[in-house]
């Protein structure tokens, strides 16, 4: 009786998606940094914005970027980039930047947007631990952090 009870709750969860959330396995700092397009301190100069009115992926924080970025990757010019792009809440995987504060962040480039995730990038407010202040004078080794590369012979 008890396990068709517990297993029609797990059904009803399912059905009326109470189940869906963002969730990712753990990873370094270090081995963020190595996924990461773009890693740099900004400056928030909004709240979460949306263009469509409607919970989504194309969400955003308007941002100014402060110094010279850690790591960037990309064919647009740094200097024009001010806003970050997330998802709408944690739910999606969304991060949540309060406005007036500074943060170190990662994350991808995707055409001429700067995209910010909870499992791929770095989010940490500026008083930095030493440990990721190293990062910018001595990068990892991304090589040995992700791995050697397997080829695939048809």
């Amino acid at each position: 009786m008890e396990v068709k009870l517990l297993f029609g709750c797990f059904v009803l969860a399912t059905l009326c998606h109470l189940g869906d959330s963002c969730s990712c396995l753990p990873a370094s700092i270090q081995k963020k940094y190595c996924k990461s397009d773009f890693v740099m301190k900004v400056w928030v100069t909004s709240t979460l914005q949306s263009l469509s009115g409607e919970q989504g992926f194309d969400d955003f924080y308007n941002i100014r970027i402060l110094g010279r970025p850690w790591k960037f990757v990309g064919d647009k010019d740094v200097a024009d980039l001010k806003r970050v792009y997330t998802a709408s809440n944690g739910a999606l995987c969304g991060v949540e930047l309060q406005k007036g504060k500074r943060y170190l962040i990662s994350g991808k480039v995707s055409g001429y947007k700067l995209r910010i995730g909870l499992c791929e990038s770095i989010v940490q407010r500026t008083r930095l631990p030493s440990s990721t202040k190293r990062l910018r004078s001595r990068p990892p080794n991304c090589a040995l952090i992700s791995g050697p590369k397997r080829i695939m012979r048809g």
